[in-house]
């Protein structure tokens, strides 16, 4: 079943816009600079064809809710989502979309030194100057008026959000939002789910932000919103919508 993606109309609306869908990938990409949707297309396709062509041989890559072993043989992409998942104790595939929208981000920026390729609300962008993105946790919610801002980095930023209220990915958890900044869109996917699974209530925010901060692998940014509770930290601001 198609699901709208709204948040979709506030991206770089001057840039240049592709929209495709590969299966049940469905991704968005701006860009600075014109770009072949037929290689866009191609890149997804192949990275999907890695993922896939590794589950028919190792099917419980798919289900698995912990640390995955690697089995070789295994493409980059896999390689990576095993990786940067195995230390948070959490399935490689929890970072599924943040691994595919990382991929084609690389691919692109061979053509294109501005970008933001989205997958399912994961993000990898690379942009000159500051960057602001709204927030959202459901209709209605406080957090909605609020905007995330972030310093210009010289590399790519992966950006990604987990909520238990929102979305199809299985959580453990009932934060309203966590979000993670970090130079891994990978690791900003996973580490979204693992911080998402811990908050239950008001008094984890603090907690799963210090389980984040004594991680080897550190995070740009943190922000997690439970009920009138938030927390953030890292090189990030929250502002009110102008």
């Amino acid at each position: 079943m198609y699901e709208e993606r709204f948040y979709r109309k506030d991206f770089a609306k001057d840039w240049f816009s592709y929209e495709l869908t590969v299966e049940e990938t469905d991704i968005l990409v701006r860009s600075k600079n014109s770009l072949d949707r037929r290689f866009i297309y191609n890149s997804i396709k192949r990275y999907r064809q890695d993922i896939q062509d590794y589950l028919i041989r190792f099917p419980e890559f798919k289900s698995s809710l912990s640390v995955f072993p690697l089995r070789e043989p295994a493409s980059l992409i896999v390689k990576d989502m095993i990786e940067k998942t195995s230390f948070l104790d959490i399935g490689p595939m929890s970072a599924v979309a943040g691994a595919i929208a990382e991929y084609v981000g690389k691919d692109l920026l061979k053509f294109s030194d501005e970008l933001i390729v989205e997958n399912g609300g994961d993000i990898f962008i690379k942009k000159k100057g500051e960057i602001n993105l709204g927030l959202y946790a459901g209709e209605g919610h406080f957090i909605n008026d609020l905007v995330l801002g972030l310093k210009n980095a010289s590399l790519y930023l992966g950006i990604c959000s987990s909520s238990s209220f929102l979305g199809h990915s299985l959580s453990l958890g009932s934060a309203d939002l966590v979000t993670v900044v970090s130079d891994s869109v990978i690791f900003s996917d996973a580490l979204a789910t693992k911080l998402a699974n811990m908050v239950c209530k008001e008094e984890d925010v603090n907690s799963a932000i210090d389980y984040a901060l004594n991680l080897g692998y550190k995070p740009e940014g943190i922000l997690i919103v439970k009920r009138e509770k938030v927390g953030f930290w890292g090189n990030i601001t929250i502002r009110r919508r102008k």
